[in-house]
């Protein structure tokens, strides 16, 4: 039992390691789209 639950938590930890970069991605885009979001309502302000 011990075993099994060691493996799934290093299979866990491995997808997350490996879905980190694609998550910062997906940060950084969300992110750059809000700017440019904000940027857009603030032009139309003025």
């Amino acid at each position: 039992m011990t075993g099994r639950v060691e493996i799934a938590v290093h299979m866990t930890t491995l997808t997350i390691l490996r879905n980190r970069f694609s998550l910062i991605n997906c940060v950084q885009l969300t992110g750059k789209c809000f700017i440019n979001w904000f940027r857009g309502a603030c032009l139309q302000k003025q």
